[in-house]
């Protein structure tokens, strides 16, 4: 199988999560990331070998089938949270309308691989004749729900759904693997393996969801988390439905206002995504297509709703160096978001921490109050190094509409907070390049060049659990990039960056998870994959050049997953630059912050 294509799946399951949801796990996700990456080098190396790839394969597929049992149960990443009930009680905003949805999908993927070999063998140049190596299909249909919350004049929305499981319809999930025993005197005797053999079992349900206004240069601002499966055959024991996010760059689809607001009127939403993704050797492909459809019901009675923000949890660890906690507080504020008045009361579970504020009261619509948790400094200090949990519970003691719960999480014992700085660049050409004649008579080559510079930042926390140092979490603080050209030889063009319409980009990246473990003494950081686009508007200053504008786009290929191949010693310092013949160049810096 083409690595493109096995790899693009797995590595949109890394996406989906980083995106969406907190990454289970982080320690074992980094050591599956630099598996797949080292596992991709080695497929890339087996050239046409079957044999090669098929080994290979059945190891991605052994990882894919782990990763998939990581993410399970944590979250359905582009739709509702699977903790959380599909109905508009808890996720109301102030100033917004909810309505709550019904949602069915039909989702087709076929897929097609293509080997060769030579016949006769041994004879240069090669006689290459081509043959099927893979042929996969895996149709579903589904139904879910979920809801769209809209702000009154429809300039900001978002819609959140998902299925279950009982209701995932499988069509068709199968496929063969084709390799090629040559003949030593010319052609194949080709050996076919179909499957899955046994029974296959649906495992996860799909999501969608969509937000406006979109993210700024994305191609589309819709996402699709796909079903996954798992079959009774060793050798393909579980697959997923990788599906898109809005960095498709094939999906240039944009859920507007104006459609919200008639779908609204309507009662009714639907479309159909498709997209194509072609491997490398021009022939393996695989296509795809989900059919969504959204009905949209009454608007919820008139009642009063409970809302309480922040939405994370209440953490604190301590005592550091001065026997504090950090922090020693948190201040959350409650407010009736509904038409009508409730009562509400405020409670803990835990000795640990305190809340202090009106424990219960009645607010009328619009109305807020504030709660806060703080850490019982006292009794903290007496705790045996570990963590301890508790819960804040927030009751809508009138009809339960928006009664939640935040968790609360004390770490006793060492911490580390650090900061880490990358500064790099990666050139990205378009090869083979264009022959030109120069001015003094001579032939030479023209090679179109970007140069893409980069400046990351990220904060990260080590925890000592037991008397190990563990990677606990992070986040991406800074993402800067700034593509230059760099045209070789420069003499030809002069060139100016202009916006790339429909491309990925880095928007979004700050807040994403950095994700990371420990070495020994080396931390091992992995940051949120990205290739974005850098496009250019060239005019000819040379006269061997056409005279029309020439506007050539450029991918920074996979520059922030090679930044995590390496280690960094647990040390103050800049280390010394990484350099990679011409393609690649960076320097990391290590800042203790406590």
């Amino acid at each position: 199988m083409p690595s493109r294509l096995i790899l693009s799946t797995l590595m949109a399951l890394l996406l989906a999560v980083s995106t969406f949801a907190a990454p289970p796990a982080p320690d074992r996700m980094g050591e599956l990331s630099q598996k797949i990456l080292e596992l991709s080098q080695k497929l890339q190396e087996c050239g046409g070998n079957q044999d090669c790839q098929n080994k290979i394969i059945q190891e991605l597929n052994a990882l894919q089938q782990e990763y998939i049992h990581l993410v399970q149960g944590v979250t359905q990443k582009a739709g509702v949270p699977a903790d959380q009930p599909l109905s508009c009680d808890k996720f109301i905003r102030p100033g917004w309308s909810c309505l709550p949805l019904s949602v069915s999908v039909s989702r087709r993927i076929e897929e097609r691989n293509f080997g060769w070999y030579c016949d006769p063998p041994g004879i240069l140049p090669c006689n290459r004749k081509e043959y099927i190596s893979r042929e996969h299909h895996f149709v579903y249909s589904a139904e879910g729900a979920g809801y769209l919350i809209y702000t009154r004049d429809y300039a900001e929305f978002e819609i959140w759904t998902r299925g279950e499981v009982p209701n995932v319809h499988l069509a068709q999930y199968e496929g063969f693997v084709r390799t090629c025993d040559p003949r030593e005197g010319g052609g194949c005797d080709f050996l076919t393996r179909s499957y899955p053999l046994g029974n296959t079992t649906v495992k996860e349900s799909f999501g969608f969801g969509a937000k406006y206004p979109a993210e700024t240069g994305t191609p589309t601002n819709c996402w699709y988390s796909g079903a996954a499966v798992s079959t009774t055959d060793s050798e393909y024991p579980a697959d997923r439905d990788s599906g898109f996010n809005p960095h498709n760059a094939d999906l240039k689809f944009i859920i507007t206002p104006e459609m919200i607001k008639s779908a609204v009127a309507s009662g009714q939403f639907f479309h159909t995504f498709r997209w194509h993704v072609l491997d490398t050797d021009g022939r393996s492909y695989q296509n795809h297509t989900v059919d969504v459809r959204l009905k949209i019901g009454e608007p919820p009675e008139d009642v009063g709703i409970l809302a309480v923000s922040p939405s994370d949890a209440f953490r604190s660890s301590g005592p550091n160096d001065q026997g504090l906690f950090v922090p020693d507080s948190k201040v959350y504020t409650l407010k009736n978001i509904g038409k009508a008045s409730i009562d509400y009361s405020v409670e803990e579970d835990a000795a640990w921490f305190k809340l202090s504020g009106s424990a219960s009261g009645t607010l009328a619509p619009g109305q807020s109050s504030t709660m806060t948790a703080e850490v019982e400094s006292a009794k903290a200090r007496v705790l045996d190094q570990g963590s301890y949990k508790g819960t804040i519970k927030f009751v809508n003691a009138t009809n339960g509409k928006g009664t939640t719960t935040r968790p609360a999480e004390l770490t006793i014992g060492e911490m580390q907070r650090w900061k880490v700085l990358i500064d790099g660049w990666r050139r990205s050409y378009i090869l083979p390049g264009k022959k030109y004649q120069d001015t003094d008579g001579t032939t030479k080559l023209f090679v179109p060049c970007v140069k893409f510079i980069w400046h990351l930042e990220g904060e990260f926390v080590l925890r000592k659990r037991k008397g190990k140092w563990q990677y606990d979490e992070g986040t991406v603080t800074v993402a800067k990039m700034t593509p230059v050209a760099d045209f070789q030889p420069p003499t030809l063009y002069d060139c100016t960056v202009v916006k790339c319409q429909g491309k990925a980009t880095i928007d979004g990246t700050v807040g994403m998870y950095l994700t990371g473990y420990l070495v020994g003494n080396e931390v091992h950081l992995r940051w949120p994959p990205r290739e974005p686009f850098a496009c250019l508007s060239c005019k000819p200053k040379h006269p061997a050049m056409p005279s029309n504008t020439y506007e050539p786009a450029f991918q920074c290929d996979d520059f922030t997953t090679d930044i995590g191949l390496e280690g960094y010693e647990l040390k103050n310092a800049t280390f010394p630059p990484v350099s990679k013949g011409n393609l690649e160049s960076y320097q990391v810096t290590l800042k203790r912050l406590n």
